[in-house]
């Protein structure tokens, strides 16, 4: 569903555990408030693993979040009934440019607020957060690169594929938009190739959303690695070790020159 409003102008997070999803929710009200950005935040997350399996939780104190959060303000676009105003009933062809630009301005620049407010929340509750998250990258060759729930399912599949002595490492997206293009270059610049992990289709496109976007964003670079895409979780199914396992060893036969992935991009679980 997120991956279908990618481009209405929000800011996506995706949170990986409970404990994530708590934290990014407050910090969405900061993000949104701020007036630097004034705009929605979407705090993505996957349905029953966040909701209906047990886990460790800490929960903040109703003071700590009025801590953490500032006094509320109705920002002066609000619709307030004691005020009645109108805000772009109507864009005609003669501003909808400039209103476009502006709103990918906002959206770019709304990263560095996110930074803010994200070191801001570890200082006070000492959770940090960061755009984008790595585990075990320091010499890796090969990056699994996903967002959300998976990742915890990831670091299983690198850690056995480590004590079998391969360079594998897992880059961790948290942010989906705005898209993080220099966060994601320093992540990459030492990897011969990356495998990208979508739940999602653009169908009849170039595979899934998130490969798209990492592929593009990597395009520019005078050394960048190899980028091949992965589609998995369809509809909910569940995403095994034994999946990203299988994902790296495509990765590596591609590297090789043993195999070659049509269009750059391939279906995991597919029942034959």
């Amino acid at each position: 569903d997120s991956m279908a409003s990618r481009d209405c102008g929000w800011i996506q997070f995706f949170a990986e555990n409970a404990q994530e999803l708590f934290d990014l929710v407050i910090m969405a009200f900061r993000i949104a408030e701020d007036e630097r950005v004034q705009l929605p935040v979407m705090v993505n997350a996957k349905g029953f693993y966040c909701t209906h399996v047990i886990e460790p939780l800490i929960i903040l104190d109703q003071e700590e979040v009025e801590k953490f959060l500032p006094p509320k303000k109705i920002p002066k676009y609000a619709l307030n009934p004691d005020n009645p105003t109108t805000w772009g009933c109507v864009a005609f062809p003669d501003v909808q440019t400039e209103i476009k630009k502006q709103w990918d301005d906002a959206l770019r620049n709304s990263i560095k607020v996110i930074r803010e407010v994200f070191r801001e929340y570890g200082s006070l509750f000492g959770r940090n957060y960061d755009i984008i998250e790595t585990y075990r990258m320091e010499d890796a060759e090969v990056g699994l690169l996903l967002m959300g729930y998976a990742c915890g399912t990831c670091r299983v599949a690198v850690d056995a594929l480590r004590e079998k002595g391969e360079k594998v490492g897992m880059i961790k997206l948290r942010i989906f938009r705005p898209f993080p293009f220099d966060d994601l270059a320093a992540a990459s610049k030492n990897l011969k190739a990356i495998g990208v992990f979508d739940e999602a289709i653009s169908i009849g496109g170039v595979g899934g959303p998130l490969f798209g976007e990492v592929r593009s964003a990597l395009y520019s670079l005078e050394k960048r690695p190899e980028v091949l895409g992965f589609i998995q979780g369809i509809g909910g199914r569940d995403i095994k070790v034994d999946d990203f396992i299988r994902a790296y060893h495509e990765i590596k036969s591609v590297l090789s020159g043993e195999k070659k992935i049509e269009n750059d991009f391939m279906f995991l679980q597919v029942r034959e």
